[in-house]
């Protein structure tokens, strides 16, 4: 194996450890996810202003060329798992709002029956979501362990960053790519 294979697949399983060593901070991302999409559904009314905004966002992606549209979604997915990253260091809030709040969008579109069914709306969601998703829960997850930090247990703050970034560079972008690649082909195919 050549010494740049061997760099690459050394940083991949660095990143790889370093994301089974969060896991239990990605869980909880995700029941948060879960416990989102469920108020989403149970109570779609109190949450219009979610459904307002994620429309006024989709409008933004009318009359886009199929590349822009994949860089738009890739600009503004990896932004927010970098900044769901970063900014959970003040104490994992953050991440944990963003878990919340995407749930309950999902639960919102769940209720208002964008699909005709579940089911329907949940296979408009996998293409991209196969991707999408895992990137986001571990994103969050990263950002959620990155902010406990202040207990004093674990690795330090700089050594947490550091872990932290690695797994975003090499995991959460790589699948942020290819979801964005899939979301805006198949949103430019409906054309």
């Amino acid at each position: 194996m050549s010494d740049s294979r061997q760099v690459s697949a050394n940083i991949f399983a660095d990143a790889a450890r370093d994301l089974c060593g969060i896991r239990k901070y990605v869980f909880a991302g995700i029941a948060v996810f879960f416990l989102g999409i469920a108020a989403g559904t149970l109570f779609p009314a109190r949450f219009i202003q979610v459904m307002e905004s994620f429309r006024d966002f989709v409008q933004s992606f009318r009359g886009r060329s199929t590349a822009a549209l994949i860089l738009m979604i890739f600009l503004k997915n990896s932004s927010s798992a970098l900044l769901s990253v970063l900014v959970g260091a003040l104490f994992g809030i953050v991440p944990l709002f963003a878990a919340a709040v995407n749930g309950v969008l999902i639960g919102v579109v769940f209720s208002s029956g964008v699909g005709k069914s579940i089911p329907e709306t949940i296979l408009l969601l996998v293409p991209h979501g196969i991707f999408e998703l895992p990137a986001i829960f571990i994103s969050w997850g990263s950002g959620i362990w990155l902010g406990n930090w202040w207990m004093g247990k674990g690795p330090s703050f700089r050594e947490r960053l550091r872990k932290a970034l690695r797994i975003f560079f090499v995991i959460v972008l790589p699948l942020l790519v290819i979801a964005a690649a899939i979301e805006g082909s198949s949103i430019g195919s409906l054309r």
